[in-house]
């Protein structure tokens, strides 16, 4: 447990250390003072980096990859004869059978594809991109890249597709998308975003939207959207996944008043929309990041009866938190409140971690590295 709550408190000191620029960076951040916290920034991603790439008999679904990763793709033929996706079978293939890795070998290719598009993301468009890790470090990279991490890669190349919506360019856009499509199916979500994300969400669309998508996450879909899996697959991936919505049907509507990630959001929604004049000008695509924010956020309300669907479908937007949880601190006028605000994203993030862990003690604990000079 020591070493993730190492990771926590190391981020702490390096958000804190870059909290000393929040008044040059309401004025506009100054390049030398890019350049003096970069550094930090590059040394905490280096230890995130290491910590995924080198793990051993760590991480949710380790084993369970293993086994795939030893049993699929065993020649060229078998790369579509297989429930995963192309991409993944493309890259299992060339890995085990071109370049000859070891399970280990390609965890750190995994890495690389992983962690190397968020880094880029959260380097180019977050004010505050050390809290940005912080922020990524319980969900983000210990949810899909240390364990889920098709969703993972796929969440990735989505971030790196969204510039070329603000500029229109479909054609860049479509590549980064086939990519992440490639890796995990459910990219297919955000493929009307480089048509939809582009809309004015003003006060009045605002309220209406959010108002509807939380009396819908009051009423059960899982029954439709079961049915209309069955049509649209109707082969053993339907069936499964019909198997996981009836499995994973919410426990009555009292789940949504304890549901942290449920209030992330409204809090998210509300703290941007009502600061979005002052924010959006610090950088020209933060607007495009909301209007995708925003309709994540109401078609996980809608389908908020759903876990399995709701999580996996809409991660896509939910991760943009990345960016816009440290960016509210910008919105308080004093500096105590400012500091209250770090401290609290700081417990959240340790009550993520505990609950990520605590639910697959076995997966997580005791962290293992490759270097382990015991095994030897």
């Amino acid at each position: 447990m020591f070493v993730y709550v190492f990771i926590l408190l190391l981020g702490l000191f390096f958000v804190f250390l870059e909290f000393e620029n929040i008044s040059i960076v309401e004025n506009n951040l100054e390049n030398n003072t890019k350049i003096e916290k970069r550094w930090f920034f590059i040394f905490y991603s280096l230890i995130l980096f290491s910590f995924l790439a080198f793990r051993y008999n760590t991480g949710y679904d380790y084993f369970n990859y293993k086994v795939i990763y030893y049993n699929i793709a065993k020649n060229i033929n078998a790369i579509f004869d297989s429930r995963f996706e192309p991409g993944f079978n493309i890259l299992v293939f060339f890995s085990k059978n071109i370049f000859k890795l070891n399970y280990s070998g390609f965890l750190f290719i995994i890495a690389i594809l992983a962690f190397i598009p968020k880094y880029k993301f959260i380097g180019r468009f977050s004010i505050f991109p050390i809290f940005s890790l912080l922020i990524y470090f319980p969900g983000l990279f210990l949810g899909q890249d240390f364990g889920q991490f098709r969703q993972g890669i796929a969440i990735g190349f989505i971030f790196l597709s969204i510039p070329y919506i603000y500029e229109r360019n479909f054609y860049k856009f479509l590549i980064f998308f086939t990519i992440a499509f490639s890796f995990h199916y459910s990219a297919i979500v955000f493929l009307p975003m480089y048509f939809l994300s582009t809309i004015n969400i003003t006060k009045k669309r605002f309220y209406i939207f959010l108002f509807l998508g939380i009396i819908f996450s009051f009423v059960d879909l899982s029954t439709i959207v079961s049915s209309v899996i069955r049509v649209v697959l109707n082969n053993n991936l339907g069936n499964y996944i019909d198997k996981l919505l009836k499995s994973n049907k919410a426990d009555g509507t009292l789940i949504i008043f304890k549901s942290v990630s449920f209030w992330i959001r409204i809090f998210i929604l509300f703290f941007i929309f009502y600061n979005r004049e002052k924010l959006f000008k610090l950088n020209n695509l933060y607007e495009l990041f909301f209007n995708i924010y925003f309709i994540g956020a109401i078609g996980y309300f809608v389908f908020f009866s759903i876990p399995l669907f709701s999580a996996r479908m809409f991660n896509y937007f939910k991760y943009l938190d990345i960016i816009f949880l440290p960016m509210i601190v910008l919105c308080f006028k004093y500096k105590s409140i400012k500091v209250l605000y770090i401290i609290a994203m700081f417990l959240y993030c340790a009550y993520r971690v505990y609950n990520i862990i605590n639910g697959q003690i076995e997966s997580f604990l005791p962290y293992d590295y490759i270097f382990n000079w015991r095994r030897f």
